[in-house]
């Protein structure tokens, strides 16, 4: 039946040269969104890759005296001594403004050898930073403290589709990468591999996995900082967010903001 049918459509194809082209434009649209589905709903039967349950965020502007390193080191000190004597939180971390599920995107571009150029995010957090997110370490090691002595090379984690585009099957731990210089700024010391993460999709359930490089915060990285993470006990209610929010607005004498990652 639909055989003859397109053979009459056929026959006088100048009399039904609109309906062609409709059978043909709606086809071309019925591939495209079916493509898409098949698309996001792969990205979403990939594992999230940490625990964002119980997360707040604590968004800030740090006060204008704060410039000097000393006084960077102080703020954040202080900050997270009254942050970590709250019992609701388990744990914190001073992060990039790049948290997950922000509209906020930090990246760049690395390289390996003379032929391997990648972009990737990169993110800037705190050793305590996997302890709030709860994620999994596939080689290696995570950041600590004894990394601020690093030396010649800055100690560096990359997510496991970075370390897949930057070295294959290549074990990745001790390989040197480095970020790609534009313009006239000044070239970053090269990275040493110190460990890989899993994938985590902290854009959203339904994009795609993205190269992720993970750098410890430093004083530098600290006083462009107005972020944190914190980890809340389960069942953490209003009444302490409230608490939260008058303490972290005395401390830092700023608009204070807090979001909840979930």
């Amino acid at each position: 039946m639909f055989k003859h049918l397109f053979k009459l459509i056929w026959n006088k194809k100048k009399q039904n040269f609109l309906l062609i082209t409709e059978m043909f434009v709606s086809f071309i649209v019925m591939f495209a969104v079916f493509t898409l589905m098949v698309y996001y709903y792969q990205n979403y039967r990939k594992p999230t890759g940490f625990d964002y349950n119980d997360v707040w965020v604590v968004n800030y502007n740090a006060p204008e005296n704060i410039q000097t390193a000393d006084s960077i080191r102080l703020f954040q000190e202080t900050l997270t001594k009254m942050l970590s004597s709250m019992p609701q939180i388990q744990a914190t971390s001073f992060t990039s403004v790049n948290v997950p599920f922000s509209m906020s995107t930090s990246n760049t571009e690395v390289s390996y050898g003379d032929t391997r150029h990648i972009r990737s995010n990169v993110y800037h957090g705190e050793p305590s930073y996997k302890d709030v997110l709860k994620f999994e370490m596939l080689q290696g090691r995570w950041f600590n403290d004894a990394d601020d002595a690093a030396g010649k090379y800055v100690p560096v984690v990359i997510n496991e589709k970075l370390k897949e585009d930057l070295f294959g099957n290549e074990n990745a731990v001790g390989k040197i990468i480095k970020e790609e210089q534009f313009g006239d700024m000044p070239a970053a010391n090269p990275y040493r591999v110190i460990g890989v993460a899993n994938n985590m999709k902290d854009k959203s359930d339904y994009q795609a996995i993205e190269g992720g490089l993970y750098l410890k915060m430093d004083t530098g990285s600290m006083r462009w900082t107005g972020n944190i993470l914190l980890k809340v006990k389960p069942g953490t209610d209003a009444a302490f967010e409230a608490k939260l929010f008058k303490s972290v607005s005395n401390a830092v004498g700023s608009t204070v903001e807090i979001e909840h990652l979930d």
